[in-house]
Order: structure tokens, then sequence, then C-alpha cells
């Protein structure tokens, strides 16, 4: 099976080469999952990632590769079921229930620095793992993502009273997908991407 790999999948490409085992069909499962562009950009994919598709709908397990498994470590795939997809580099999930805001103006005060807001607040919804569509009247919320705290600030409901919201650097939120079902591939036991199905 000849496939165009990227450079960050190059740790795969042994398994192309290696001879055929009697699982070499988890291994261009691997491979084919580990390409950015999707798992069935290229035409040799297309045959082992529909016959993947069907043998995950008939409940079956996921299938393995030993030979991805190495002295730098393990790549691999795992099943998972989430509306949401993994936080961009750079950023985490805003815990749930807490309240962020991005950084805006900034004006130093002595050795300090305070952060004004950019105006939205966002309410964090943590991973976003559990969360169903029949559990919320008007859709699933959007999961916020959150890169470094760097103050907060007080926000007041009326007069007399008020609420902290942090502010963070940077601020990304994820729409929710259509399908739940992801098989989160990792290379090198390092978390390389999510591919839904």
């Amino acid at each position: 099976m000849k496939i165009k790999v990227t450079h960050a999948a190059a740790a795969l490409t042994a398994i192309c080469i290696a001879p055929a085992h009697a699982d070499q069909w988890g291994c261009e499962v691997l491979l084919c999952l580990s390409n950015p562009a999707g798992p069935t950009a290229v035409a040799e994919c297309k045959p082992p990632i529909h016959r993947l598709w069907r043998h995950l709908a008939r409940g079956h397990s996921f299938p393995s590769c030993e030979m991805a498994r190495g002295p730098n470590g393990a790549s691999y795939a795992k099943r998972g079921f989430s509306y949401y997809d993994s936080c961009p580099a750079g950023t985490q999930p805003l815990a749930s229930g807490e309240q962020a805001a991005r950084a805006g103006s900034v004006r130093t005060v002595g050795a300090r620095s305070i952060y004004g807001t950019s105006g939205a607040t966002y309410v964090g919804i943590g991973t976003g793992d559990g969360y169903f569509p029949n559990d919320r009247s008007g859709g699933l919320p959007p999961k916020v993502c959150v890169g470094n705290k760097v103050g907060t600030t007080s926000v007041n409901y009326d007069a007399r009273s008020s609420y902290q919201v942090s502010i963070y650097d940077r601020i990304v939120t994820l729409a929710p997908q259509r399908s739940p079902r992801c098989i989160d591939v990792y290379i090198n036991d390092a978390f390389y991407q999510r591919v839904r199905w």
C-alpha cells in the first residue's frame, strides 16, 4: 500500500514497509486515520476505512496494529463518543460553570498590569463529554477553550451584586459536531488528531 504521508505521521510509514502480517488491516487503518486531509483522502485508504466504518457500526472492537509499537512509543487509535473536538494547541477547556472574558485593553498601575475585557462573557462546559442534545433545550452549547489567565474582573448584576470573571489572553469557542462518534489517533503516545465517522 503506497500512501503519501505527512511529516507528523512519518512515524507510521514503517507499517507500509514491514512484511504483511495478520494485523495488516489494523495498520492500514491507523495509517489512513493519521492523514490530516482525512482518512479517505487517498484512494488506497477508501477500502480499509469503509471496512472499518462497517466493522465499528456492527459493534466490533477497534482493530490493532502490533507493528505500531516500538521503542520510541506506541501509535494507536481509540474510539470515543463526544460531540466536541479537543481544544486547539495552547488552550484548554474552561471549567464547567466558570465564566471568562477575552483580554482587551491593558493599563499599567505601578508594577501591575490591569486588563480590560473585549466585552463578551463565556461560560465553560468543561470538556463537553457527557453532553447530549436531549439534555438541553435549544441545542448544545459551544465548548469554550481558553489560553493563559491574565487576571480577573468584577461584573455587576445590578447596583448591589457582582460576580468574578476570569480574563484570558485567548478564547476559542468550538461548536458541537453533528456526530458524537469519533476516533482519536495517537502517534508515539501523543494525541495527533480526532476523526469523526
